[in-house]
């Protein structure tokens, strides 16, 4: 009986002081490390059926997306709730369509590049529409049902997992590698333990220690764009691209408003030293002028700067994270498309519209 209260006491010994290791070591991280942000999103954020099939924001409801604060107005559409009253009646009045870059996720709306953009353009004002999880279909979504008078201009931005396997039919879907064609064994291995515990979201949401490991042990920007670009590699990617911007286009003809696209690239790509990968990109920007629709590649400048030596790849970029922009990242892309001789077009046709409203 003695033995069996030794072990016990032993075991509870042992199961404290490592519970308190593991805070000693999660408070570190979280001082020496303060630019790691816990991942996840907060469910009410989101409503289903907000736009025709296409899932929304939740009208009026503040939340978590990626440790920022996001809150919506009474259509729910992202506002920034700092942002002092504006009267939008003489203004030209653009609408942001796109996923969890243009919403932008991680970031509060104010460091926002979209809200950046209104800041900087005295006589223009911001719709958001952007959600995350939303692609082309959604897009297209979005703009059929979105009311016309809240826009005179449509701006899309377009990310390259855009397109995935479910963009293809059957057989395409099984000649088409994911991500974890790209992972380390250990991380495939952990991802099959994941499907039984679920402890991924769990942690990620929680420690930062969690998210530093990873990202030490391996690289995810790699494996993620890697995993996204294999879509591009089929021959029906050029098909699948020109169906949605032809209709892209035609829904802004409809709509009587002028379209534009910017194409936002992956950490992996703006490496200094790396072998340029920008198929996605061309295959996406060609789609685009095809249909008659501005583009601008962010992936120029971006990659210019870093060949400048202004920036590294990361800064651009949440830590960790191989798509989502950062304060940095989100002030940068502000700046090129606010001196992007083609968005200066396309917001003097929006105001041209705005004029005959």
């Amino acid at each position: 009986m003695k033995r069996l209260g030794n072990f016990i006491r032993d075991g509870l010994i042992i199961v404290v002081t490592t519970l308190a290791l593991l805070l000693i070591i999660e408070g570190a991280v979280r001082v020496l490390y303060p630019q790691i942000q816990s991942f996840g999103n907060s469910k009410d954020l989101f409503s289903p059926a907000r736009y025709g099939d296409s899932h929304g924001l939740t009208p009026n409801v503040s939340g978590q997306s990626i440790g920022a604060l996001v809150v919506t107005d009474s259509n729910g559409f992202r506002i920034d709730p700092d942002a002092p009253a504006q009267d939008n009646r003489n203004t030209t009045k653009v609408l942001f369509v796109g996923d969890s870059v243009t919403m932008p996720t991680g970031v509060v709306a104010g460091d926002g590049f979209p809200y950046l953009i209104e800041d900087n353009l005295p006589n223009v004002s911001i719709t958001n529409s952007a959600v995350v999880g939303h692609a082309f279909g959604d897009y297209l979504s979005v703009i059929r049902n979105v009311d016309d008078s809240l826009y005179d201009g449509i701006f899309v931005g377009i990310c390259l997992n855009d397109i995935s396997r479910r963009s293809f039919g059957p057989e395409q879907q099984a000649q088409i590698a994911t991500q974890d064609t790209y992972a380390p064994w250990y991380f495939r291995a952990l991802r099959k333990v994941n499907e039984v515990l679920s402890f991924n979201e769990f942690l990620r949401v929680r420690s930062r220690t969690y998210l530093l490991t990873k990202s030490l042990v391996s690289d995810r920007g790699r494996e993620h764009f890697l995993g996204d670009k294999e879509p591009y590699e089929q021959a029906q990617t050029d098909e699948v691209l020109d169906e949605f911007f032809v209709e892209l286009a035609k829904l802004g003809a409809e709509k009587g408003a002028p379209v534009f696209v910017a194409v936002f690239p992956y950490e992996y790509q703006l490496r200094n030293g790396q072998q340029p990968d920008v198929n996605p990109q061309e295959r996406i920007t060609g789609a685009a002028n095809r249909a008659g629709l501005d583009t601008v590649d962010l992936w120029i400048e971006m990659k210019h700067m870093v060949e400048q030596q202004q920036y590294v790849s990361t800064d651009y970029y949440i830590f960790g994270d191989s798509m989502h922009l950062s304060i940095t990242g989100n002030r940068v892309v502000a700046d090129i498309i606010l001196n992007n001789p083609l968005f200066k077009k396309f917001l003097s046709l929006a105001e041209q519209t705005a004029s005959t409203d």
